[in-house]
């Protein structure tokens, strides 16, 4: 595989085995591998001058918080599905995989269990990706499947059909995949809740899945219109488009609860822990992203597609690799983030291990 890395903004390519890396990288070598615009952003968080993307993973996770901060998963989850109804009483285990030996393994961001027995999990996208649907029809068979399986306080007959309870699939969307973007519409939050066959026969499904175009709903808050009519939600999704925006950072002190977030935001940018995995994902940024270009040119130039998406899986995984080795990841997510399964990575870890011993 081609991997690149950029350095004083010029693309640096070489033929890597995994063999071949060694070692882990310190935080003032991937701080030297990052551009000096994307550096000096990194500067400006670690000082407090600048906030860190609300969708940043360690960032959501931790001020979304199903069980230290249920009310402010609460108030999202309520708003992007128009249920008032829901009440967050806390989270459950993030990993899942069905029952068959070779099965993947899916890790999901906030899953949360509301006070009806009904599932949630809220997934947090920064990155573009083209497979968002189909994605999300896999998430919601694995989310039911869990929903349809005994736990210790229940009896098997008290798990049926008639009694099974539905799933909720929330995906803020940073950076729109083209789907949605081509799609002409003021709205910017897409929810399926019915199935509707081409006979017109239609029935409401188990799975709830909504989808929100963050970046959307950023665009409009910036030009005065609201797709949804919700001006509170709307400034919250703004955050997350942008926290750094004047005009979001002058609206947010009249919200209580969004004050205490960006306090929070703010709170966890001083943290080294967290410093460290924010540099974590902008170093693995930076990496996919060159893997990326160049794959994608040599993949033009030579016409081969296929041969294209399979160096970007393997570059994800070299990218992953790199992350957990340096210590800026677990396993599990170095794989959510880089979008490849756990087994494939810890079958690569095990491989690096071996070589090297």
């Amino acid at each position: 595989m081609k991997y690149c890395i950029d350095i004083n903004n010029n693309y640096v390519c070489t033929r890597l085995n995994m063999s071949e890396y060694t070692g882990k990288l310190t935080e003032k070598e991937m701080l030297q591998r990052l551009s000096d615009p994307v550096k000096q952003e990194y500067y400006d968080i670690c000082n407090g001058v600048r906030y860190p993307s609300l969708m940043s993973d360690v960032i959501a996770k931790n001020c979304f918080d199903p069980d230290k901060h249920p009310e402010r998963l609460e108030y999202l989850l309520r708003h992007v599905t128009g249920d008032s109804s829901i009440k967050v009483e806390g989270s459950f285990k993030n990993e899942c995989g069905a029952a068959f030996t070779d099965a993947k393994k899916i890790i999901f961001d906030l899953p949360a269990r509301l006070a009806d027995g009904r599932l949630s999990d809220t997934d947090f996208q920064i990155h573009a990706q083209d497979f968002a649907l189909k994605r999300g029809h896999i998430y919601g068979s694995e989310l039911l499947t869990i929903q349809y399986s005994k736990v210790e306080s229940q009896k098997k007959e008290e798990i049926d059909y008639d009694t099974v309870k539905e799933v909720i699939l929330v995906f803020l969307l940073h950076d729109s995949p083209k789907e949605f973007k081509d799609f002409q519409s003021d709205r910017y939050i897409h929810r399926f809740y019915d199935y509707t066959a081409e006979s017109g026969f239609s029935y409401k499904p188990l799975v709830k899945s909504v989808y929100v175009q963050v970046d959307k709903a950023f665009e409009q808050y910036k030009n005065g219109v609201d797709g949804e009519h919700d001006p509170d939600l709307q400034l919250l999704l703004a955050m997350m488009g942008n926290m750094n925006d004047k005009l979001v950072l002058d609206r947010v002190g009249n919200n209580p609860l969004f004050v205490g977030i960006a306090e929070h935001m703010r709170k966890l940018s001083l943290n080294k822990e967290v410093q460290v995995a924010l540099l974590g994902e902008k170093f693995y940024e930076m990496d996919l992203n060159s893997i990326k270009n160049s794959i994608r040119r040599e993949g033009l130039r030579e016409g081969k597609l296929e041969g294209r998406l399979e160096g970007i899986r393997e570059g994800k995984l070299e990218v992953a690799v790199r992350i957990v080795r340096n210590g800026m990841a677990t396993p599990e997510d170095a794989a959510r983030l880089a979008e490849i399964s756990i087994q494939d990575l810890e079958a690569a870890l095990k491989e690096q291990d071996s070589i090297e011993t």
